[in-house]
C-alpha cells in the first residue's frame, strides 16, 4: 500500500541543510491527523519509512529528528533505531519523572542524540538539560525576548548543547533568531514540509497478533516467532531490514528466518515486534498475492528437503523473496540492496548465471513451472534434483494445507 510522510528541511547559521524532521501523514495532505495517538504515528511513521527503505532515504543521507511521546519513550523504541541517523526528540508533554530520566539516561549512554521539543523551561527539566544536545524553542509560541536570559544560561552551563529555532516564519523572526545566537532555524520562512510517498510492506494483521501474542510472555520460544514470520513475506523482509540497519554487527550473511531471530535475540525481537504490531494494520494487498508467496515459499521448502536434508529454510526464503518485486512495487534489485540477506540468495533470486546449476535455483524454477502447470518442465527440473513427479505432488499439497491453515488463523480467534 501507499504510504506518505513529510520532512521539513533544518539549517544551520550558512543556511545550508543539516538534517530533517519526519512527520506522520495519513493522506496528500500535508497535516497530522486528527486524532492520532502520538505513540502510533511514531511507530507507524518509523515502520513505514526506516523498516522499508531507511531514514538514509527519506532524509537525503543526513539525521533524522522523529517526535516520541513518554509511551514511545518507555517503550524502547528508540534503541530499534540506528543511532547514528536519527535524533531522538522528546515530546512538550512527555512527564520529565524519575522514569523518563533513567530511560533517556539509557539512549544518552548508548549514543544517541536526545533533543527536547518546544521547550519551555521548567525546573524539573534540569536534570534533562545535560543530557540534551539540541533544544527546540517554538518562537510562536515563546517570543524571543523572553528567552533571551534562558539561552544565554543554556549556552554557558551546556557549551555542546545546540538551540534551534522552530516556527521561524519571517526574515525578521530568523534574523532576531540568528543574533541572539541560535545555531539552528527551521520553519515556513525557508521550506514547508516536503511530502513524501512510498510504498509499505505491510504485515498480514492476524499474523502479527498472533507474534505479539507470542512475545508478550516472559519468556517465548524464538522458534515458533520464526514459524509465523516464515509465513509473512513483509514481516520478514521488515526483520532483515531492522538488522541491516546498522545496529547490529553483521559478522555472517543471514540465510533462514531462525537465523535472523536468533541474531537479534528475544529482547530485541519483542521490541521489534511490539512497534510493528502498534503500527501495522491489514493488509491492503490482495490475499491472493500473499497467498501465492507462502504458497511457493513452502512448495519450495519441502522440495529442498526432499533433496537434501537442511536446505529447507534457505529455500523458503528464496521462495518467498521472490514474490518481493510485487508485494514491494519496487525493482528486485532495489528491494535486496537493504536486506541482510545472503548473498548467494540475493544471486539466485537475481538470476545470475553462475547460479543456474544451484540446487536453489533449480528449486525455485521447479516451484515456477509447476504453478504454471507444465507438467513436463517440471518434471525435468525434478529429475536435477533426483525426484520425481510424485515428489512434487506431495510437496504442493502440503504447500496448500499449510496456506489454508494460515489463511483459517485469519477466520478465527487468536489464543
Amino acid at each position: 500500500m501507499k504510504f506518505y510522510a513529510a520532512r521539513q528541511a533544518i539549517f544551520n547559521r550558512r543556511l545550508n541543510v543539516v538534517a530533517y524532521e519526519l512527520f506522520y501523514r495519513e493522506s496528500e495532505s500535508n497535516t497530522f491527523p486528527v486524532g492520532v495517538d502520538p505513540h502510533v504515528a511514531t511507530s507507524r511513521l518509523i515502520s513505514r519509512t526506516h523498516f522499508n527503505n531507511g531514514f538514509k532515504q527519506y532524509c537525503s543521507g543526513k539525521p533524522a529528528l522523529v517526535n516520541f511521546s513518554e509511551s514511545s519513550l518507555l517503550s524502547q523504541i528508540p534503541h530499534s533505531l540506528p543511532r547514528d541517523q536519527i535524533v531522538i526528540e522528546i515530546l512538550e508533554d512527555v512527564t520529565p519523572s524519575d522514569r523518563v530520566l533513567q530511560e533517556v539516561r539509557e539512549l544518552f549512554r548508548a549514543g544517541y542524540k536526545i533533543a527536547l521539543d518546544d521547550f519551555v523551561y521548567r525546573t524539573e527539566w534540569n536534570r534533562f538539560l545535560q543530557l540534551a544536545r539540541l533544544i527546540k524553542f517554538d518562537i510562536q509560541r515563546t517570543p524571543l525576548a523572553s528567552i533571551k536570559p534562558l539561552i544565554e544560561n543554556i549556552k554557558k552551563q551546556f557549551p555542546k548543547t545546540r538551540i534551534l529555532a522552530e516556527k521561524v516564519e519571517t526574515k525578521e523572526e530568523y534574523e532576531q533568531a540568528k543574533a541572539l545566537g541560535f545555531d539552528f532555524f527551521q520553519g515556513y520562512f525557508f521550506c514547508k514540509p516536503e511530502m513524501l510517498e512510498g510504498t509499505d510492506a505491510q504485515a498480514r494483521h492476524a499474523v502479527l497478533l498472533a507474534t505479539y501474542n507470542l512475545v508478550l510472555r516472559e519468556e517465548f520460544d524464538l522458534n515458533k516467532v520464526a514459524e509465523l514470520y516464515k509465513h509473512d513475506v513483509s514481516l520478514t523482509y521488515k526483520l532483515l531490514r531492522f538488522i541491516n540497519s546498522g545496529l547490529f554487527p553483521i559478522v555472517s550473511p543471514i540465510s533462514s528466518v531462525h537465523q535472523a531471530l536468533r541474531y537479534i535475540g528475544t529482547e530485541e525481537t519483542r521490541k521489534f515486534v511490539l512497534m510493528l504490531f502498534t503500527a501495522e494494520e491489514l493488509n491492503s494487498k490482495p490475499r491472493e498475492l500473499i497467498n501465492m508467496a507462502i504458497l511457493r515459499a513452502k512448495f519450495c521448502e519441502e522440495v529442498a528437503e526432499k533433496h537434501r536434508s537442511g536446505l529447507g529454510d534457505q529455500a523458503f526464503l528464496v521462495g518467498l523473496f521472490s514474490f518481493i518485486e510485487n508485494i514491494m512495487d519496487r525493482p528486485m534489485e532495489e528491494v535486496l540492496e537493504q536486506i541482510a540477506l545472503d548473498p548467494v540468495l540475493k544471486d539466485i533470486l537475481m538470476q545470475q548465471p553462475d547460479t543456474k546449476g544451484s540446487p536453489l535455483t533449480i528449486i525455485l524454477n521447479t516451484a515456477k513451472y509447476y504453478e504454471k502447470g507444465s507438467w513436463h518442465h517440471s518434471g525435468m527440473e525434478a529429475k536435477k534434483l533426483n525426484l520425481n513427479y510424485d515428489d512434487l505432488a506431495g510437496a504442493y499439497q502440503t504447500a496448500i494445507k499449510l496456506v489454508d491453515r494460515y489463511n483459517q488463523i485469519d477466520r478465527e480467534p487468536l489464543r
